[in-house]
């Protein structure tokens, strides 16, 4: 069955004023479950209601308060803040491994961990608490860069404070590759920091891009792109997986088209950074043929909590509705969280 997977908001009308919490269809048991063929509301209604309730958010100066807060405690998080997404993320942390086993390291003797993005350490805790034996490479952002506070302290833990994204020479590239016509490719390491035969049992690649992080001008469009690929490539180079994963031909493919990506978001032209980056409509519509029902499975469960938690956000209510108060933290409540 094909997919053209583009639900709209337009037949969705609430009852109601914008404080009261819309009826939200339950499609957790849908019959996809049963195999059975997905229809257009269940495709696209719950969609629908949380397109309908974003567009809203996105309208309201409430919204841009509310986000704009959001930003400002993430850059510049108070010790209550910090100590509060740090509990936060370890919470994420049990119910992702207890979702999927991705930290189930019981049948190693002596685990090998590496984390590409550590601080502040809350995904560490869960995997230190449960294997303290682990032995863990941690890689993070310095302070006077813009990265976070490291919160874990463990003598298992050897922490290096560096920028991946200069890490050129594990990257497959060599000086010679930096044009002399282009910017300044600032503090790119040309002497790689991993050993070919470094391997490791676990690699956690949750980094994501600080708009704290003090960069060169032409790192900010590509920057995103380079930290993901950077991950990506020297997580699944290094990880052993009983010889079977990233000694496989396909892996070792794959490594190598995301170095070879790495190399031009680094020195390559905008026109040849823009055609790597560029997805067709043939692309596009090639996984939703193959993935599409194992998209909508993954999406329906997400699209109803944030269906649920935007109809309760604080900018959400009327002007005259009650306000979410939240709870723990001074930047985030308990229910504008998405």
């Amino acid at each position: 069955m094909a997919f053209s997977f583009n639900p709209t908001a337009q037949d969705f009308h609430p009852v109601g004023s914008q404080s009261e919490t819309p009826e939200l269809p339950d499609l957790e048991h849908a019959s996809m479950c049963d195999g059975a063929e997905i229809s257009e509301v269940e495709r696209g209604g719950q969609y629908a209601i949380t397109a309908y309730l974003k567009e809203n958010g996105w309208e309201s100066s409430k919204g841009d308060a509310h986000f704009n807060k959001q930003r400002r405690v993430a850059d510049e998080p108070t010790e209550k803040d910090a100590r509060f997404f740090y509990n936060m993320m370890q919470k994420m942390g049990r119910d992702m491994n207890k979702a999927t086993r991705a930290f189930d390291l019981s049948g190693v003797k002596k685990p090998a961990l590496l984390d590409m993005c550590m601080a502040p350490g809350a995904f560490l805790v869960q995997i230190l608490d449960k294997y303290p034996n682990a032995q863990v490479r941690a890689m993070s952002l310095p302070l006077k860069d813009g990265g976070h506070q490291v919160r874990l302290g463990h003598h298992n833990v050897a922490v290096e404070f560096r920028d991946i994204t200069m890490l050129a020479a594990d990257m497959s590239m060599q000086i010679e590759d930096v044009p002399a016509s282009g910017p300044d490719p600032g503090n790119l390491e040309f002497a790689k920091v991993f050993s070919d035969s470094e391997r490791f049992d676990l690699v956690l690649c949750d980094g994501a891009v600080r708009r704290t992080h003090q960069r060169t001008t032409w790192r900010e469009g590509r920057e995103a792109t380079r930290l993901t690929i950077t991950q990506l490539a020297i997580g699944l180079e290094h990880l052993n997986n009983g010889g079977t994963m990233a000694d496989s031909i396909s892996a070792k493919t794959l490594v190598l088209e995301w170095k070879k990506k790495y190399k031009v978001a680094t020195v390559g032209a905008d026109e040849e950074y823009s055609k790597i980056q560029k997805v067709s409509n043939h692309d596009a519509q090639a996984a939703l043929d193959e993935f599409g029902k194992e998209f909508i499975v993954m999406g329906r469960k997400i699209w109803k909590l944030q269906a649920e938690s935007l109809a309760k956000a604080s900018f959400m209510k009327s002007e005259h509705g009650s306000q979410g108060k939240g709870d723990q933290s001074e930047g985030i409540g308990q229910k504008d969280r998405f």
